[in-house]
């Protein structure tokens, strides 16, 4: 391929020439002229002649090869090619899987979020055993012995609330003898909370009762309970059961409204 374009300089051969003095911009020995060069011919003097600049030309050939032209492409232009064939499946699909992505990965970091917090909550607020003490006891029939306690219940924990359920098995015993039996009343304390729970037990006839019974004083009250705890709306811990365990000592067993001259009360988590 070739193709011919004006030169910057070429002389131009049209030029007149007066007195032997040259008007190409440059001599035979090579010496360019400027557009306002004055020059003197010593061996025909005459008047001197302004001689004025050539426009630009030339012709040059450029010459590419082959090789450069027509080859193979890369294989990365096949992808590039490819990925512009089909603009509308990626585009579709990109945009899905990054949704997803983040979604999922949304989702994790909350699970992760809300199982710390659990971890936290249930190794800063532990909840702690109600504990009991008996305020009062009385005897309720001389044929068919009943007997009624009130107990004083507390609530150690500080910001846990608990609710034991009813039917908690409830006894009276002295020396592994039953004496009467009945169930715990459903309560409820909020943290460091107290309340007083009356509970009633029905016992046996008197005239079954042996001659030690009159005069029995140290006497043993049980409960297996079942409690729930809370945290503000939260139930961390589900269900535990709790036994309660309440040693007393009384003038007389049958006597109503006797006096409780010592007690011991313990209570703990199963």
């Amino acid at each position: 391929m070739e193709e011919r374009v004006p030169s910057s300089y070429e002389a131009d051969e049209t030029m007149p020439r007066q007195h032997g003095r040259s008007l190409s911009p440059s001599n035979e020995r090579g010496r360019s002229l400027s557009s306002l060069e004055i020059e003197e011919d010593n061996n025909n003097p005459g008047p001197l002649v302004l001689a004025h600049a050539a426009q630009p030309r030339a012709t040059f050939v450029i010459q590419i090869p082959k090789d450069q032209i027509y080859r193979v492409p890369p294989p990365e232009n096949a992808k590039i090619v490819e990925a512009y064939q089909n603009p509308v499946n990626n585009k579709k699909g990109k945009p899905r899987f990054t949704v997803c992505f983040w979604v999922f990965l949304a989702l994790v970091l909350f699970g992760a979020f809300i199982g710390i917090t659990i971890i936290v909550i249930k190794n800063v607020y532990k909840p702690e055993a109600t504990t009991f003490s008996i305020v009062d006891y009385r005897v309720t029939n001389k044929t068919h012995i009943g007997y009624e306690f009130t107990l004083k219940s507390k609530n150690p924990s500080g910001n846990v609330g608990i609710t034991i359920s009813s039917g908690g098995a409830t006894s009276l015993i002295s020396k592994s003898h039953k004496l009467s039996s009945g169930k715990f009343p459903k309560l409820s304390l909020e943290g460091q909370d107290s309340k007083n729970v009356h509970i009633t037990l029905n016992g046996t006839k008197s005239s079954g009762l042996p001659k030690a019974i009159d005069d029995q004083v140290s006497l043993e009250l049980t409960m297996d309970v079942s409690a729930d705890f809370n945290l503000w709306f939260l139930n961390l811990w589900g269900e535990k059961d709790m036994k309660v365990d309440c040693k007393f000592k009384v003038k007389s067993l049958k006597n109503s409204g006797n006096k409780i001259l010592s007690q011991k009360c313990g209570s703990k988590f199963k």
